[in-house]
């Protein structure tokens, strides 16, 4: 008890012990006191006591989880706060230099004052630490369930070439999940690169039962499915089903060539209509015009005008279904604004306000050039273009669905992939209806035109069953919501 032995003496009849680290003296009768008075004087008066900070440091507490409202008990730590403050850093995204700013040092002097806050590099050996075990963890995970990849490339603005390999399964429990496991540089994108980093992935990750791999439609990966079937087949265990159906194209590409290969079409409309919101949204003082115009038509809408990305179909059709609700005030602020709005279309407009760069196509004449990169702005749209952006975004809104379905992460979409693929089918089928030269409008011309162009990208990855990936049909029949006579009679 840290009471020296032996030490008694007599001070108003009553038996005292003196501490030999702090000297004070305490009253220890056998009979008239307890351990108690010793017990306190040791945990909390005695500062010079050196078990203290083991006492402290070791002691149980009681706290709350406002996150799931439960009670657990909690040790404190100095090597628990290092923990938590890696995990910290990391899912917030935070530089390891945050632990040494002194504004978070002074929080912690205050919030916490016995815990030594490290320095960066003490968080930086923590968070390796941390990573292998994660990853041993998860390489157990992985091995012991099927796996489904999906994997894709891309070229940034520095001209770096970047490849991203994530992996899907579902656990024990039936619950999905999603894991990137590779993030690098690769040289190139021929399909005979992406393809053996793909292997020395499987390897390092010590997968071996892989179902599919969903990659776009570009040809190197269908080189690069080639070349990992071809290995993995020598594998111990080897592929499931020898990587038949290995190869999945993902639907969202498709859906995304399928649209682009008509929007071209529309260009004239769909431009006048983007050149409208450029307008109300170049300025501040042309937004509150804009917004004027709708209070006095009483739009209903109350959504704000946006501006699309005109590489991205899906950006397109929510920049056209905002304007077609707040239509009445385009023409509003046509009649207000009647110089300002019309002027402003009767400038020239510079292709490099569309990409931020200028021309790069070397091969064209310098004359053509010129004439590409100035040219007058298309607008303001007429009954015409509102009326084929009518149309257009109703047809539209099939594929973009279709696009979110397909997109999911927390939840499998193959089940659903097929009834999505007839759903197209059928909305390419409906619009593909020949007008007739007398009675057909404009606008029916141009949408049996894209229909046109549509249903041969259709046909061309999905022309016929034998197309489609089979493991979609197996997934359809697992699905116990549909019967086994509805998906025969479909297929027909």
């Amino acid at each position: 008890m840290g009471i020296v032995d032996g030490v008694e003496q007599q001070v108003r009849h009553t038996t005292r012990a003196q501490c030999k680290y702090c000297l004070t003296h305490l009253a220890c009768n056998s009979t008239g006191n307890g351990t108690s008075s010793l017990i306190k004087h040791i945990e909390i008066i005695c500062k010079k006591y050196p078990g203290r900070n083991k006492l402290a440091g070791g002691q149980t507490q009681i706290v709350g989880d406002d996150l799931d409202d439960t009670i657990t008990a909690r040790q404190w730590t100095q090597e628990g706060c290092i923990q938590a403050a890696t995990v910290m850093i990391v899912m917030d995204e935070m530089p390891f230099s945050a632990i040494e700013r002194p504004r978070f040092r002074y929080f912690c002097k205050v919030a916490i004052p016995k815990w030594k806050v490290p320095c960066r590099k003490v968080i930086v050996k923590n968070f390796l630490k941390m990573y292998e075990t994660k990853k041993e963890e998860l390489k157990k995970e992985l091995s012991s369930h099927c796996v489904c990849l999906t994997t894709d490339t891309w070229t940034s603005v520095q001209n770096i070439n970047y490849m991203v390999l994530t992996a899907h399964f579902i656990d024990n429990g039936w619950k999905l999940h999603k894991r990137v496991i590779n993030f690098c540089v690769i040289p190139n994108h021929q399909g005979i690169t992406i393809g053996k980093i793909l292997e020395s992935c499987l390897r390092a990750w010590s997968i071996e039962r892989v179902l599919t791999i969903s990659v776009d439609n570009a040809s190197a990966n269908k080189h690069a499915i080639d070349y990992i079937r071809r290995k993995t087949n020598s594998w111990e265990k080897g592929i499931i089903l020898e990587g038949k159906f290995l190869h999945v194209r993902c639907l969202a590409h498709i859906i995304n060539l399928i649209v682009r290969s008509a929007l071209h079409l529309l260009e004239k409309s769909i431009g006048s209509i983007r050149n409208a919101v450029r307008y109300v949204r170049s300025s501040s003082s042309r937004l509150d015009a804009f917004k004027a115009c709708c209070e006095k038509e009483d739009v209903e809408s109350k959504k704000i005008c946006v501006l699309d990305v005109p590489t991205r179909w899906n950006s397109t059709y929510i920049m056209l279904d905002t304007a077609l609700g707040l239509r009445k005030a385009f023409d509003r602020l046509q009649d207000d604004e009647d110089v300002k709005y019309t002027s402003y279309f009767d400038e020239e407009e510079k292709l490099v306000e569309e990409d931020g760069d200028e021309p790069d196509d070397f091969s064209v004449p310098l004359s053509q050039i010129r004439s590409r990169a100035s040219r007058k702005r298309v607008g303001p749209p007429n009954k015409h273009d509102w009326a084929k952006a009518v149309v257009f975004t109703k047809f539209l809104k099939v594929f973009y669905e279709v696009s979110l379905r397909v997109s999911a992460t927390k939840h499998p979409t193959s089940p659903h992939a097929f009834h999505d693929i007839v759903a197209i089918h059928a909305e390419i089928e409906d619009l593909f209806t020949q007008p007739t030269d007398g009675d057909a409008s404009e606008t029916q011309k141009v949408l049996f035109q894209m229909a046109q162009k549509m249903r041969a990208k259709y046909k061309k990855y999905f022309g016929q069953l034998e197309d489609i990936n089979q493991l979609l049909l197996v997934a359809l029949v697992l699905d116990p919501r549909y019967k086994l006579r509805n998906v025969e009679r479909t297929c027909k």
